[in-house]
């Protein structure tokens, strides 16, 4: 079921024999093949555990007994290295068995001090053995396993809880191009809210827990130790040319063997924080109904911002309670694996849409609600519904109020440009959340609204350094150096718009020093992120003397002027 191959199992049913070599029925034959594979992988793990349990359980017996002394238990040499030959394949197997005894104990193993390890087992066995009561000595058979048990009992419960819930894949939505950018105020179909998990793979309705997103464990659910792990990431950067988080962005390029590592990795993982399958269930059922309660408030605030566009008095204020509440968030983590996080998200980004659009109406009057917005923890699945609810193109237009003499309109431009800031930082953290492919990021279209909101700043406060000092134009390029290493940085970077702002500061003969080397540093990692059709798009200076002729140049060609600043 988790596959999606329920109606070729029937289908299956119908087929003659003369059928077994259709495309399905190979693919169904792999799938079992890997399972197969996979549950023989744990079943030989839990007899290892169980051989070892048994064993240290009956030399303790035997100690009890007083027919063995504690140096004597079977592990007493299993640090013991041999350099070549059939005895070395030995001991390295009995390296293995000692670090999973050690992870039956509780003990810490040190791959570098084996035999430190050996003492701190043998301690272990003895105060075991001191103990042990008679009482105990004919308990059953999963009474002398306790580890293997609780394992057993762990495995059988997620494998129950995957019974009970369903792996849906999700719609991978496509990067917006650089031409959806300006801020629109059409409707939002659930096409263009973004995904609504953290993972770039799945999404869930009352679905698999948070476990599944875990790296593929190679040990078939059996909980990885250190040596295990080493090995798992040596296996993987050999096996796979692209870091693991990023192998699968896509249904087109996951396979069927992704899907059974991550369940594989969720039935063996963490037996002593599994939940069982009921306490589970009934969490996604308490996260569903807190799902529905928060679409139901939100479609109410979305009613009361449509009721304001009536009213005349009393409207801000109205918008800016609804704004102190919406800034909070959606908060879609409260709602893991309750099957509601795509229709709490889709009923947030509507509320925030219709919100800006009656703010737009009148950006100074609705400033407040504006700036509360701007604290709003968006993630990177509300990437398109800040591309279109138009938020900063408003704030464009506040920060342009800094061009007035007028001291209120200065200070609604001084706190619309610090609401900016605290927006762009938010922005800049998306490449640390995951969920999307690098190259999203580059081409979204928030890159452009930004960097049309910093160039038309850079614009007013150019204006103010030929008569007043500095000091805020090298405020505004230390904020662009700063996010320059990042992705949305680099995004903003190249936009031909900031690249024609910095060449004529770069270029201004007035300009100090100073200021100089900070326009000719963003240049710099500017200019090598444009292509050929970006450069064509630069404006330079009008005042060229410093450049060579077009005859030197050839044919004069935008790339080659723009070059030629930097040369």
């Amino acid at each position: 079921r988790h596959l999606n191959l329920v109606e070729l199992v029937h289908d299956m049913q119908l087929l003659k024999a003369s059928d077994n070599s259709s495309p399905d029925y190979n693919h169904l034959c792999e799938v079992m093949a890997e399972v197969f594979r996979r549950t023989d992988g744990l079943v030989r793990q839990l007899q290892s555990m169980v051989e070892l349990e048994l064993r240290w359980d009956q030399e303790l017996r035997d100690v009890h007994q007083g027919e063995l002394h504690p140096s004597m238990a079977f592990f007493n040499e299993h640090h013991l290295q041999e350099a070549s030959g059939y005895i070395s394949l030995i001991k390295g197997a009995k390296a293995k068995e000692l670090e999973l005894l050690c992870y039956l104990k509780d003990v810490k193993f040190d791959p570098i001090e084996q035999e430190k390890v050996v003492g701190d087992l043998i301690l272990k066995f003895e105060n075991e053995a001191k103990s042990i009561e008679d009482a105990s000595v004919g308990d059953g058979l999963l009474a002398r396993m306790p580890k293997t048990r609780a394992l057993r009992h762990s495995v059988i419960e997620c494998a129950e809880l995957l019974c009970n819930v369903t792996i849906q894949l999700s719609e991978r939505k496509n990067p917006p191009g650089r031409s959806v950018s300006q801020g629109t105020f059409g409707s939002l179909t659930p096409e263009l809210t973004g995904n609504s998990n953290s993972s770039p793979s799945f999404i869930r309705s009352l679905s698999a827990p948070d476990q599944l997103h875990k790296s593929i464990s190679v040990q078939e659910g059996i909980p990885d130790l250190p040596r295990l792990q080493r090995w798992r990431t040596a296996i993987q950067k050999k096996t796979h040319p692209f870091p693991v988080n990023e192998q699968y962005h896509g249904e087109e390029d996951r396979t069927f063997v992704a899907t059974i590592n991550e369940i594989f990795a969720f039935i063996g993982s963490d037996p002593d924080t599994a939940e069982t399958c009921s306490s589970f269930l009934l969490a996604a059922r308490m996260r569903n109904e807190r799902g529905r309660s928060r679409v139901e408030a939100l479609s109410h605030m979305k009613d009361m911002v449509s009721k304001c566009c009536q009213l005349s008095d009393h409207v801000p204020h109205l918008l800016t309670a609804v704004a102190s509440v919406i800034s909070q968030g959606p908060g879609v983590e409260e709602l893991a694996c309750g099957g509601m996080v795509s229709e709490v998200r889709d009923a947030f980004c509507g509320v925030v849409q219709a919100l800006l659009q009656r703010a737009a109406t009148n950006p100074v009057i609705f400033s407040n609600s504006v700036v509360l917005m701007c604290t709003c923890p968006f993630s990177w699945n509300e990437e398109r519904c800040l591309v279109r609810s138009g938020l900063l193109t408003l704030l464009d237009k506040l920060c342009a109020l800094r061009r007035d003499r007028d001291a209120a309109s200065r200070k609604v431009s001084a706190m619309a440009w610090a609401s900016f800031q605290v927006l762009l930082n938010c922005l800049v953290e998306w490449e640390n959340d995951g969920g999307h492919r690098s190259d999203e990021i580059e081409w979204s279209g928030l890159a452009y609204q930004v960097s049309m909101l910093i160039t038309n700043y850079l614009t007013v406060v150019l204006k103010e350094t030929h008569r007043d000092d500095k000091d805020a134009l090298q405020y505004v390029l230390q904020l662009l150096q700063k996010i320059a290493r990042s992705e949305m940085g680099r995004a903003i970077l190249q936009q031909p718009c900031i690249a024609s702002t910095l060449l004529s500061i770069f270029l201004d003969s007035h300009a100090p020093p100073k200021l100089v080397l900070s326009a000719l540093g963003l240049c710099r990692v500017a200019l090598p992120l444009m292509t050929a059709e970006g450069c064509d798009e630069v404006a330079l200076p009008t005042s060229r003397s410093n450049l060579p002729s077009p005859d030197d140049l050839g044919k004069g060609t935008p790339v080659l002027e723009v070059a030629s600043l930097l040369l």
